[in-house]
């Protein structure tokens, strides 16, 4: 596992909520999951902490304000 602080490629977060890249970004688009930072054009990563809140149902998005 990881700790906190850490920015989690792709693969990672798909091994930790067990989807798949299509259906992540499909929810990203929802405003159903975490957006990546994008590091670059091809390169992007996520922030441990909002994907272990997303899976632990404690993840709100701070624009639906």
């Amino acid at each position: 596992m990881t700790t906190t602080g850490q920015l989690l490629r792709l693969e990672q977060v798909e091994e930790l909520v067990g989807f798949k890249k299509s259906f992540i970004y499909k929810m990203i688009a929802e405003k159903k999951f975490p957006k990546p930072l994008v590091l670059g054009t091809r390169a992007s990563r996520w922030k441990d902490n909002e994907i272990k809140d997303w899976i632990n149902g404690d993840w709100v998005q701070a624009a639906i304000q």
